[in-house]
């Protein structure tokens, strides 16, 4: 006959596996819950993310959050000292697990995802952790329909962030190309992980000139455009470009020739970062018939991260009902005025 089991043995043993399982249910949880957020909005999530939570977890809830709270109540006696060394070793080994975690090199990388795909893992979330009983099943449901929002968007010809710092174009390949680099890195790299895979195009034969005063590129489809800074360099991207964008000038006025697609800094005060998404087949010129230009022109997609116009902390008049004046404002010379779709990029400040 086998010696039995003590019964505080059993008990401690059981009370350890439940208290692991409710730590790694909760990891799980909201490990699932941030990234459904950072895949939609910052298009990545982190892969090792559940295993990081689950090592740091017993450290941080048994070392890190009681020497945090003892510490501060040593404060006012002037005796922390005591456990802050304590609290600076437990917090290194936090970081130690996530830089172990980081090792392995997932990057977790996205791509931009359609506001349905969030809304479906969302439901599908509240449903399976708020609800008691079988119906809680019925979450799966929009979980197993996720897959089919699982669209990759056509990149955007062009991006330029809200303060013009930030300007990518779409290359041959599919990626983007990066005009400056080392500028507003923080934006350019939520652009990469949304349209290129998080890598940037390092062919810049698009790219003919870049520098402080202006950027001039030639797109795929054959098309100019002069992203200008210098006001003394408006008049020629007026006779040569066609598409001009000056994101930091107020005052674009060209006379006789007039580019396709005019943005200025008003557009972007209003609206935000621009993505300009161009429609395929023959390119407007000079010949080109005024009806198939407009056509053309309609068919053009400008996205803006704000789409009213508006920002928070702008009073908004009432609308006049009576003269059918429009709250939400227009491109000086956009040529299409629809907005919607995911919005480019969160905009820095």
């Amino acid at each position: 006959r086998g010696r039995e089991t003590p019964g505080w043995l059993a008990g401690m043993v059981k009370s350890a596996l439940v208290q692991v399982s409710s730590l790694a249910f909760t990891s799980i949880v909201a490990g699932i819950a941030t990234g459904l957020f950072a895949a939609w909005h910052f298009h990545r999530v982190a892969p090792m993310g559940f295993v990081a939570n689950l090592a740091a977890m017993p450290v941080v809830s048994f070392l890190v959050m009681p020497l945090a709270l003892v510490s501060s109540l040593l404060m006012p006696y002037g005796m922390e000292f005591l456990t802050l060394d304590a609290l600076g070793w437990s917090i290194r080994r936090v970081v130690e697990i996530s830089d172990w975690t980081n090792s392995f090199g997932m990057s977790g990388v996205t791509g931009a995802k359609p506001v349905t795909f969030l809304l479906l893992g969302a439901a599908g979330l509240c449903l399976i952790t708020l609800l008691r009983s079988h119906l809680r099943f019925f979450g799966l449901l929009p979980i197993a329909l996720m897959p089919f929002s699982f669209t990759q968007p056509k990149p955007p010809a062009i991006l330029v962030s809200q303060d013009g710092r930030a300007v990518a174009f779409a290359s041959v390949s599919g990626k983007l190309l990066l005009a400056y680099p080392r500028r507003n890195a923080f934006v350019s790299e939520i652009w990469l992980r949304a349209y290129s895979g998080g890598t940037a195009e390092t062919d810049r034969a698009v790219i003919s000139e870049c520098n402080k005063d202006h950027c001039l590129a030639k797109l795929p489809n054959g098309l100019s455009v002069d992203i200008v800074y210098a006001p003394k360099l408006l008049a020629k991207a007026c006779e040569n470009a066609d598409i001009l964008i000056a994101p930091r000038l107020k005052w674009v006025n060209c006379k006789g020739r007039v580019p396709l697609i005019v943005l200025k800094r008003g557009d972007f005060e209003s609206h935000g970062t621009h993505a300009l998404t161009l429609p395929d087949g023959p390119v407007p010129n000079a010949q080109t018939p005024p009806a198939e230009r407009r056509h053309w022109l309609e068919a053009a997609v400008i996205t803006t991260a704000i789409q009213t116009g508006t920002r928070p902390w702008q009073r908004i008049p009432a609308p006049d009902l009576d003269s059918g004046q429009r709250r939400d404002g227009n491109f000086s010379n956009a040529g299409s005025g629809r907005r919607g779709a995911p919005e480019p990029s969160p905009d820095p400040g």
